[in-house]
């Protein structure tokens, strides 16, 4: 499910299934069927920890490789173009060191968020079990992480909220999806959250 709140109050066209209307400051709208990037986004996290489940050590190095391999397969079978394949590894890498840092530096508050999405069906739950099978690695992981909380327009990112650093406006969606331009500005850099 995802939902969209307008600081400012005004009604955005969410296109269909959109619930609000002039005035409304929530928006409430679910998607039937994931769309084609959130699909392949689906599809690289669960091939990729495929791969990682079976490497001998579950090092950092071998869960990158994973998800390299995984990225590659989506592109030589036809289920993604290469450029789609490249901007797939750098959101799912993204998101992965996000957790790995809020898991290893987060307070209690943003690790029972993560715990709590996690329960649900989905990539953020495969992430999470990627995490928990590279034991002592995900400080390793957790170390490489920069700026990964901030997210543009056309990436697509697993569950949590995104919030408009110009306006306000925020977007939690219990699912992946692809994060598009604000509704309230149209800004297209987002800060991710990983709370609903």
């Amino acid at each position: 499910m995802h939902v969209y709140t307008n600081p400012a109050g005004s009604g955005h066209s969410h296109g269909p299934g959109h619930t609000g209307g002039p005035g409304n400051s929530r928006a409430t709208f679910e998607s039937a069927h994931a769309g084609p990037d959130e699909a392949r986004y689906e599809q690289a996290v669960a091939q990729f920890l495929s791969r990682y489940a079976t490497s001998r050590e579950h090092s950092s190095q071998e869960l990158w490789a994973a998800l390299d391999a995984a990225c590659d397969a989506l592109a030589t079978s036809g289920a993604a173009s290469e450029p789609q394949a490249k901007l797939l590894r750098d959101c799912v890498s993204r998101d992965i060191a996000q957790l790995a840092s809020v898991l290893v530096r987060g307070d209690r508050r943003e690790a029972n968020a993560i715990a709590r999405l996690a329960q649900q069906r989905g990539p953020l739950r495969l992430l999470v079990e990627a995490l928990r099978l590279s034991g002592d690695a995900i400080y390793r992981l957790a170390g490489e992480s920069g700026r990964v909380e901030l997210r543009r327009a056309g990436e697509v990112t697993c569950a949590g909220t995104l919030s408009c650093p110009q306006c306000g406006a925020t977007h939690r969606s219990t699912q992946s999806l692809l994060v598009m331009p604000c509704a309230g500005c149209g800004a297209a850099e987002h800060v991710k959250a990983l709370q609903v």
